[in-house]
């Protein structure tokens, strides 16, 4: 699901991206790399911070919940995009404020489908079962 996210992204906002922000070819995948990074980190974040009731209303279709993953999103996006590419805090924040909410969007939209509950989500998003326990393990791991 979050290779799609990103695969609609690049499509969708490859050339803007690259014109608006003056983005070299390198400095797009690295975009989009951090993008899908920062937008997975986001999503886990949230489910283990107890609002997978919120991320799977949010992912079928409530935009009312947007916020909480907006700002999940964007908190990790900055700091990676003026790492990776070498771009000052205020470029990174005009990048990331054209990707994620375009995700988010993408996110909450038909195109990604529907779920049930929030383990049907967690499954979609390859984030289900052992691989949800292992990292909410890892976070708790990282209190001690």
């Amino acid at each position: 699901m979050f290779d799609q996210l990103i695969n609609m992204g690049r499509q969708e906002l490859g050339q803007p991206l690259k014109q608006q922000a003056n983005l070299n070819d390198d400095q797009l995948d690295q975009t989009f790399n951090v993008a899908q990074n920062s937008f997975m980190n986001g999503v886990k974040d949230q489910a283990l911070s107890g609002n997978l009731s919120q991320l799977t209303s949010l992912f079928n279709g409530n935009m009312n919940n947007s916020s909480m993953l907006n700002q999940s999103v964007m908190s990790n996006m900055i700091p990676q995009l003026t790492n990776q590419l070498g771009v000052s805090q205020d470029k990174a924040g005009s990048i990331a404020g054209m990707l994620v909410p375009f995700l988010i969007a993408k996110f909450a939209s038909n195109e990604t489908g529907t779920a049930n509950n929030g383990n049907d989500l967690m499954n979609m998003m390859g984030l289900g079962g052992g691989n949800m326990l292992s990292g909410l393990g890892n976070k708790l791991g990282d209190l001690f």
